[in-house]
Parts: structure tokens; C-alpha cells; sequence
């Protein structure tokens, strides 16, 4: 989480895609939160994508050109 944030500061026009267990996701949400780091604000919704590994792949099959 803290590379996130380093990364979008250093970097804000990238997107970053968190990859993670389903079981784990709300966890990672939680520590966002923690972090200090808004993630219903819609910009920084727009740069980071958390996602199962499932979720992930239906995600890249329907937005191929990502």
C-alpha cells in the first residue's frame, strides 16, 4: 500500500491494478483505509483497480484493448 501511494505521487497518471485473493480483497480495502488512502473518492477509484484473480481475468477478456 505504501508502494501505491509513492508510486501514484511519483507517477499520478498511472492506473494500478492490486491483484489478490477474493478472500483477501476486503482486507486490502480495509488497509487502504488505514493508509489514509480514500478509495470511494471517484479519482482515486479511477487509479486503482483491486481485483480476484477471477475478477481479473473476466475484467481483461471484456476491456481487451486495456
Amino acid at each position: 500500500i505504501g508502494t501505491i501511494n509513492c508510486v501514484l505521487s511519483k507517477y499520478p497518471n498511472l492506473k494500478v491494478i492490486v491483484i489478490t485473493p477474493l478472500t483477501l480483497k476486503q482486507n486490502f480495502y480495509n488497509e487502504l483505509d488505514k493508509f489514509g488512502v480514500d478509495i470511494n473518492n471517484i479519482k482515486t477509484r479511477s487509479k486503482i483497480k483491486i481485483f480476484a484473480y477471477d475478477e481479473f481475468i473476466n475484467y481483461k477478456n471484456r476491456n481487451k484493448n486495456e
